[in-house]
């Protein structure tokens, strides 16, 4: 079992947003 602290799920979660904005942004892009 993998247990997360608070600092570490947040990066995580930063690093999340950051994937899904490149994705968007990918997305985007390519509909154009």
């Amino acid at each position: 079992m993998f247990i997360l602290n608070k600092d570490s799920f947040q990066e995580i979660s930063e690093t999340t947003n950051l994937i899904d904005d490149v994705f968007l942004e990918s997305l985007e892009t390519i509909q154009m």
